[in-house]
This record gives structure tokens, C-alpha cells and sequence, in this order.
């Protein structure tokens, strides 16, 4: 409500207002009426007392109040036309404009005078009606999406409290929350092109419609994600049922741009009543339960249950107790040497973060990692990894002035990768030292790089040519590893510890695959490092196999700084010894960064 006027009038209220100028009017015109009859009055005591009682003064006092009389009476008639055709005509419409200000758009003006005061009342009312019609038009389009038509976020969770107020008033009403995500759009949409992808998704939401009921709601939430609302559901199995309903009508093809396509989606239903079952909280669960089901193998459905329940609790409590071990500074980085083979010499160590919480238990990446990912927090951490591995770096080499370069490795993640300001923190941090940039490698897997190919080309060709290496960590495990090393500027094939540990004999199918990728990346003047080295004949294997690097628990365990600088001592190198020492298997990898 707008606010009162000077008098505690609603000052939005436009009857109070049309109510209070017509009683303005009126009054003007008694008023006018009275001030008249005043003049009248003040003529005919004045002629009276001035004449006596002559009678020729009288018949002219006569004749004069006559011609006043009659004066006034044409001056009332003058002003009552004046106040009927234009007065009031204008103050009905100074009212209508005020309640079209106030946003009451259904506001209409009669005026029927057959002047130009109607054709202006007429020309008011056509403009309110079109305001309206645009009003309905802008208010269509801000709760419902303009690609698929079908509601947006907003009037999805608009209908969304308003079911979960009415079940929590009747016990025997349910309903659920379902929460779908189209598999691989990405791709598709790089495929076929945006246009393409905006097609699919419109053709998918009309599929989707004849998968419901008449009352239950659809709703595209933002990219290829939509909503559905299933409403006064007799039990659980009934949103299971649509869940295979959508299954089954998805076996048609798509046609893009002539080509036949199959999609699939990943479904999570969150079945209500829940307990504190808010509407957020509703779609969240849901949610959880889609990436279940995405991570179960696409194209399935899962069920929130008690299980997940318990997850997302926990991930809850770790998300929290990650920022705060991140700003309480609990991060420290491990260090793992990278060793020449034929030597056994240390030429650089991979930096590997490390999380001891407030329980004094390191956290290994592998529990971390991803939920940094997801929150965003892995952005502040990865920056946090690359600087202070860098100014361990420079530390060693002002240590150890007369050894042989060493480099420094670093693991970007997807969503570092991604961030547009990696090229310039990246910068930022080489202008701290004289330190060749050579020195620092940044590794990146597969899949992140798949994850968007054209613009991690784009980042990655503009750090290399700033000076960086970059290498492909975990190579041999993506769908696309020989196409990597010809479209993207790599220098360094790190291979996966998996097909290390399948290293037997050199006859072996493990060795023959490690045979067949050194031999490419030696032929495309690319290093190779084997990851995951943990037995001495693997060693030996590796160098039969002219392997350059290998990295692993064989020559040493992730470790500080301070013991980490032991073995740069050539005098009492470890590194050296385990070459002569067979070095005993050790327990199961640790999972790195």
C-alpha cells in the first residue's frame, strides 16, 4: 500500500479520490452560488437605503435588482455548464490518470458530452486497455520460460509452498517433487549448435506435458533442467510410475537438423510428506537424488530415501568445516618426487594438498576435492596450492643454488580451468621470482579438458606461451586421449597408475599399452611420466620401456617440505638408494590432487 497523504488518506485509494474532487467541485459551485446571491442581497439593502421611499427609486431599484437578479441567474447557468463539460470532465480524468499511477489498470472513464472531452475519455480507456494487455503480457513472461513456454522457477516454487501449505492442513494429501536432467546436452549442443539445442529442449518440454496429469506442473528451471510438481499422488510407486512414464516416451527419437537423435535423463523424486518438508528443501532433495541416479549410469531414476538423507548431512557439515579449515589456514601441501629412471636423480616433485580438520585426521583430496568444486571454494584453494608451491620452489632453489632446475607440479581442476582470471593470477604469480617459468607444470585431466575443449584450448595454448609446460594427468583413462595430444598444447603424458600396476612382465597386455603410449609421445617429442611406481621390477619394466619419469610410493610417499628436501641432498639421497635397495610393496595408494 502506498502512503498516506497530510490528512492519513490512502493516498492509493482512487474512489477516495474521484469521491473527494467531486465534493471539491460541488462545493466550489455552492460556494460560487452563494457568493451571488451575496451580491444580490448586498445590491438590494444598498438600493434600498440610498432611495427611501421615493417611488421613481423604487421602480428603478426594481428594474436594477431584475437585471442582477437575472445576471446572477445566467452567471449560476454560465458556471454550472462550465463545471458539467469541463470541470468534471477534467477531474474524472486527473482521477483515472492518478489510478493508473497507483497501477489499477482496469480503470475506465464515461463521459458523454459529444465534444472533445468524450473522444479524450475514449482515448484514455483505449490507452488503459493496452497497458493492461501489456501488463498481463510482462507478467506472463517474468513466471514462465519464453523458449518451452512452460513455467519458470519462480511460479514453479510459487506453486510448490502453495501445495506444501495445503498438505500440511489435510494428513492425507500427497505429492512429490521431481527433479530432471537432460544427459549430455553439452555435447549435443556443441554438436548441433545452440539453435539446435534450444529446439531439442522445446521439443522435449511439449513430450514431457502428455507425461502428467492436467494439474500437475511442468516447469523448465534453467538450462536443460525442468521441474515437475505431481500433486495429490495416492502413493509413492504413482511418481515412479511417471518417472518410467517419461522413460518410455524418450525411446522416440528427436530430430535435429535432420538427424536422428535419442536423449536420455537422469530423474530424482523427492516423495512428500517429508519431515520439515520446505519447498527449497523439497527441490533440493530431489536434486540429490537426480545425481544419484546421473551417477548410477544415466538415464535411470533414484529416490530420495534416509540414505541420501544422511549424505547430504554430512556433506552439509563438511562443506562448512571445509570454509572454515580454509580460513583458519588447516591446508598444508605434501610433496612427492618426480625421478629420471635412468638415474634415479629427483628433477621435480608434484605439489599434493593436504586437510588436517580441528580432529587432527588428514583429509586426503579424495573427500575434499569435489565438494570444493562444487561449492566454488576450489577456486581460493587452487590459488592457495599454485602460489605457495611456487614459493616452495624458489625457496629450494636459493637451498640448493648449484643443483640441476627442478620443476614444480600442479593439478588445476575443471572449474580452475574454467575461471577467467587463471591467466592472470598465473601471471601475477611468475612476476614474483626470476624463477624460469619452465619450471612450473600444470596438469589437467582428461576429462576437464573435455568438459569445454574450445576454450580450454584458448587457456591452455595462453599459458603455455607465457612459458608453463602442461601435462595430461591420468592419460589413457578418457574417451579421447589420442585425439589430446594432437589438438591440444601438451608437453608432458602422465600414465594412469592403473596401467602401471598391471605391469608384469614385458609381455604382458599392461605393458604392451604402456609400450604403444610412450612410443607415440616420444615420437610427438612429448615426456612421459609413469604414475603410481611401487615395485622394483616395475621399475625396471619402465625403463625397458624407455619411460622417462616415474612417480610413486616407490621412491617416496607424499611428505613436507622439510623432509621433502632431504632427498634433493645428493650425498644421502633415498632416491639413489632404492635403486640398489629393493624397497618393500607398500600399503594402498594414496589417493592424490
Amino acid at each position: 500500500m502506498a502512503t498516506s497523504g497530510a490528512h492519513g488518506t490512502p493516498a492509493s485509494d482512487p474512489i477516495h479520490r474521484r469521491l473527494l474532487i467531486r465534493i471539491g467541485l460541488h462545493g466550489k459551485f455552492i460556494a460560487l452560488i452563494v457568493c451571488w446571491l451575496a451580491i444580490l442581497f448586498g445590491a438590494i439593502v444598498a438600493a434600498t437605503t440610498a432611495h427611501g421611499s421615493d417611488p421613481h427609486s423604487a421602480a428603478r431599484n426594481r428594474n436594477m435588482i431584475f437585471g442582477v437578479g437575472l445576471g446572477l441567474l445566467g452567471a449560476a447557468a454560465f458556471t454550472y455548464v462550465i463545471v458539467r463539460t469541463v470541470t468534471r470532465p477534467i477531474a474524472m480524468l486527473i482521477a483515472g490518470t492518478r489510478a493508473v499511477a497507483d497501477g489499477n489498470l482496469d480503470t475506465q472513464i464515461t463521459i458523454r458530452t459529444n465534444d472533445e472531452m468524450e473522444v479524450l475519455a475514449t482515448s484514455f480507456n483505449q490507452m488503459t486497455g493496452s497497458l493492461r494487455k501489456m501488463a498481463e503480457k510482462l507478467q506472463a513472461s517474468a513466471i514462465h520460460d519464453p523458449l518451452t513456454g512452460l513455467p519458470n522457477r519462480t511460479l514453479f516454487m510459487d506453486r510448490l509452498r502453495h501445495v506444501v501449505d495445503r498438505a500440511g492442513r489435510k494428513t492425507t494429501s500427497g505429492f512429490a517433487v521431481v527433479f530432471m536432467d537432460v544427459d549430455r546436452f553439452k555435447f549435443l549442443n556443441d554438436s548441433f549448435g545452440h539453435s539446435a539445442g534450444d529446439q531439442l529442449l522445446a521439443d522435449l518440454g511439449r513430450r514431457l506435458m502428455t507425461c502428467v496429469r492436467q494439474g500437475d506442473t511442468i516447469a523448465r528451471l534453467g538450462g536443460d533442467e525442468f521441474g515437475m510438481l505431481l500433486e495429490d499422488l495416492p502413493g509413492p510407486r504413482n511418481a515412479v510410475l511417471v518417472a518410467e512414464r517419461i522413460k518410455q516416451k524418450l525411446e522416440q527419437p528427436f530430430y535435429l537438423r535432420g538427424q536422428e537423435v535419442f536423449v536420455t535423463v537422469s530423474l530424482g523424486i523427492a516423495v512428500a510428506p517429508q519431515e520439515n518438508a520446505e519447498p527449497e528443501t523439497l527441490l533440493r532433495n530431489a536434486d540429490t537424488a537426480m545425481y544419484r541416479a546421473k551417477n548410477s549410469g544415466r538415464g535411470t531414476y533414484q529416490v530420495f530415501d534416509e540414505e541420501m538423507r544422511q549424505e547430504v548431512l554430512k556433506t552439509l557439515q563438511m562443506q562448512t568445516a571445509l570454509r572454515r579449515g580454509f580460513d583458519r589456514k588447516e591446508f598444508s601441501l605434501a610433496y612427492q618426487p618426480i625421478v629420471l629412471l635412468q638415474t634415479g636423480k629427483v628433477v621435480g616433485f608434484e605439489a599434493l594438498a593436504r586437510w588436517k580438520n580441528p580432529q587432527g585426521r588428514i583429509v586426503l583430496p579424495g573427500e575434499f576435492i569435489p565438494l570444493a568444486e562444487e561449492t566454488g571454494l576450489i577456486i581460493p584453494i587452487g590459488e592457495w596450492v599454485l602460489g605457495e608451491a611456487w614459493r616452495q620452489l624458489c625457496q629450494w632453489r636459493t637451498t640448493y643454488p648449484g643443483r640441476t632446475p627442478l620443476w614444480i607440479s600442479v593439478n588445476l581442476s575443471r572449474r580452475q580451468l574454467a575461471h577467467a582470471e587463471l591467466v592472470g593470477s598465473v601471471s601475477r604469480l611468475l612476476q614474483e621470482s626470476d624463477l624460469e617459468p619452465s619450471r612450473l607444470m600444470l596438469e589437467i585431466t582428461e576429462s576437464a579438458i573435455m568438459e569445454d575443449a574450445e576454450d580450454a584450448a584458448r587457456t591452455l595454448t595462453t599459458l603455455r606461451a607465457m612459458g608453463l609446460r602442461v601435462a595430461i594427468d591420468d592419460f589413457g583413462t578418457g574417451y579421447s586421449s589420442l585425439s589430446l595430444l594432437q589438438r591440444f598444447p601438451i608437453d608432458v603424458v602422465k600414465i594412469d597408475r592403473a596401467f602401471v600396476a598391471e605391469l608384469d612382465t614385458s609381455s604382458s597386455d599392461g605393458s604392451q599399452v604402456l609400450r604403444a603410449i610412450t612410443s607415440l609421445a616420444n615420437n610427438l617429442g612429448l615426456d612421459v611420466v609413469a604414475e603410481g611406481v611401487e615395485r622394483v621390477d616395475q621399475v625396471a619394466l619402465l625403463q625397458e620401456l624407455d619411460c622417462t619419469y616415474g612417480q610413486g610410493h616407490y621412491f617416496a610417499y607424499p611428505q613436507d617440505a622439510a623432509s621433502a628436501a632431504r632427498v634433493l641432498d645428493d650425498s644421502s639421497s633415498a632416491i639413489d638408494q632404492a635403486f640398489t635397495v629393493p624397497a618393500a610393496v607398500p600399503s594402498k595408494p594414496q589417493t592424490v590432487f
